[in-house]
């Protein structure tokens, strides 16, 4: 489970692309039509 306003989960097409990715610290936007 996520828990945090601050937190997203991705998606990635293997564990080891999720692996890979690690834990990042990201700036997100999020537009709307």
């Amino acid at each position: 489970a996520i828990r945090g306003p601050d937190r997203i989960d991705l998606y990635f097409e293997s564990h080891d692309q999720a692996l890979r990715w690690g834990r990042r610290r990201v700036q997100v936007e999020i537009e709307s039509p």
